[in-house]
Parts: structure tokens; C-alpha cells; sequence
């Protein structure tokens, strides 16, 4: 593997455990990450669905839908990692600093969390 697939890897692994800020981990992981991942769906559905057939446009929404769901899971869990870091620190800093937004932030995974379950019971009972 070459070195751009070990930095992606690094990348993906150090989100997974945490080891990014919290700030970096929120805003650049799940934000940006997510805007991204909308812009390229907007895309594929302008240029690549018109010339699909039905069930290959099926296909790709749920290859799609599915890639999705990993890439908040891994976002998540990075973010909840990353707050539970920024959490034990705080508890050995007098007075303690930032555990509001881990805090916060884990509030956001947990809302976010049941979001993506109810959009997925949604999804899966209009099939």
C-alpha cells in the first residue's frame, strides 16, 4: 500500500479513536464531512442518475445510503471519543476548562444518533 493509503488509514483511525481535537473533529470530520458528502450526492444525482435504468438507480441509492450511514457512524464515534478526551482532562484541571463542549458535543451525537435511527426506520418502511 502506498503512502497516501497509510495517511488515509492514519486518518480514518485517529478520528475513529478519538485523537483529534474535539473542535477538529466536529467541524472538519462531521460538518465539512457531511457537506461534502451531500455535495456529492447532488452531483451524482444531476449527472450519473438521468442515464441509469430504475433499478440501477436503486442500486446506487442504496450502495449510497449505506455509505452514508458508515460515514456518520465513523464521525460520531469519532466526536464522542474526541468529548470523552476532552472530558477527562478537564477533570484534572483546576477550574475544570472546555467540559461544557464535550458535553454538548455528546449531547449532539446522542440527538443525531437518534435522528439517523428514526430517518432509517422512515427510510425502511417506505421501501
Amino acid at each position: 500500500m502506498g503512502a497516501t493509503g497509510r495517511g488515509m488509514s492514519t486518518y480514518i483511525g485517529r478520528h475513529w479513536r478519538g485523537e483529534n481535537s474535539l473542535a477538529y473533529a466536529f467541524w472538519v470530520n462531521c460538518i465539512l464531512g457531511n457537506i461534502a458528502i451531500r455535495v456529492i450526492a447532488y452531483v451524482l444525482s444531476d449527472l450519473v442518475v438521468p442515464a441509469m435504468s430504475q433499478d440501477d438507480v436503486s442500486q446506487l441509492e442504496g450502495l449510497f445510503y449505506a455509505a452514508q450511514i458508515a460515514f456518520i457512524a465513523w464521525a460520531l464515534v469519532g466526536v464522542w471519543r474526541s468529548a470523552e478526551h476532552v472530558i477527562a482532562v478537564a477533570r484534572h484541571t483546576q477550574p475544570p476548562r472546555f467540559a461544557f463542549w464535550a458535553h454538548a458535543a455528546r449531547v449532539w451525537v446522542i440527538l443525531n444518533v437518534v435522528f439517523v435511527v428514526l430517518a432509517s426506520l422512515f427510510v425502511i418502511s417506505s421501501l
